[in-house]
This record gives C-alpha cells, structure tokens and sequence, in this order.
C-alpha cells in the first residue's frame, strides 16, 4: 500500500472572538497518496475554506489550530513525512506554491486587479522557484502557451 502524501489528523481550527471562541473545523481526518483526487464537499459554512487555508498555512495569526497536517513529498522516495504545523510561517512558505497549492473560488479575492495576471504570476513564481525577474518571465509565458 502506498504511503500517503497527506495524512491530516484530528485537526481543529478555533476562531478567537468577543463573544466567544468559533470552532470552525473540529477533528477532521483524512489522508491522500500520489494519484488521489480529494474533494471537500459540504453545506456553505462547513469548513471547507478553513481546512484547506489550514492545511496550506494561510490562517490568520491568532487563529488557534491543533492536530497534525503530515506532508511528505512525493518527488522524494525516500523522503519522511513532515508535520506543516510544528514549522514556522517561513518553513512553510518552503511548501506553499512549489509542492502545495490552492485554486481559491472566488478570483476576484485571489487576484489583484490593479497588477496583470503576468505580472502577479510572475511574483509568485520568483517566491517559490529562485529565478529572477526575466527568468519567472520566460516560466510564465511557458505556463500560460
């Protein structure tokens, strides 16, 4: 049996508020091997968006998350699984973009009008991938033909 790639356990996310605390996701588990197609399907409001944000560490800071998000890349045989919630936003940020990503549904929230789509691609290719200006350029002309 293959190892998974995700092995997501018990995790919960909690809102602080004044009135108080939300919980927005509680004990959710689940895992996923190279190959996988996974769907978070649910009622608006389920936690859907909070468990993927969750898992790709784009939480807002003060938002409280328990659990274990194990992640281990499948580019690596012999690579060991990670747990994403014991790193710091920079370790991370390591993972986000170049091995783990999110299409958000809503792309006006997602993209910035004032910038070209090259433009914010362009920026998001020399954060995850240590090319230059000219280099994400070449990239992004790539993905987009």
């Amino acid at each position: 049996m293959p190892l998974p790639i995700l092995d997501v356990r018990n995790l919960s996310v909690t809102f602080p508020a004044k009135a108080g605390d939300v919980s927005a996701v509680k004990s959710i588990s689940f895992s996923l091997t190279a190959g996988e197609t996974l769907s978070l399907v649910g009622e608006s409001g389920s936690g859907k968006s909070v468990t993927s944000l969750a898992l790709i560490g784009l939480l807002a800071s003060g938002t409280r998350q328990s659990g274990e998000i194990w992640f281990r890349d499948p580019s690596l045989s012999d690579a060991q699984p990670v747990d994403l919630l014991k790193l710091s936003r920079e370790e991370r940020r390591q993972y986000r973009g170049k091995l783990v990503s999110m299409i958000f549904q809503e792309p006006l929230t997602s993209l910035n009008p004032v910038y070209t789509c090259g433009d914010q691609l362009i920026e998001a290719l020399r954060l995850h991938q240590d090319l230059d200006r000219q280099g994400a350029k070449v990239r992004a002309l790539e993905l987009c033909a």
